[in-house]
């Protein structure tokens, strides 16, 4: 829960990337590199990660 002087919000977004064909793309480094990128942008943007589960 966040809070500011005008009001107190919770934002939760489930967000699902399923590649074109579903293919296993999603494996050893690149899974790695996605799960970075992920928290890196979350770094910058003052985000709290909940919960993050790459699947092939």
């Amino acid at each position: 829960m966040k809070t500011t002087r005008h009001a107190t919000y919770n934002l939760n977004y489930h967000i699902v990337w399923i590649p074109k064909y579903r293919q296993s793309v999603l494996t050893g480094e690149v899974a790695d590199r996605v799960e970075s990128i992920i928290h890196e942008i979350a770094d910058d943007k003052g985000l709290d990660i909940q919960d993050l589960a790459i699947q092939p």
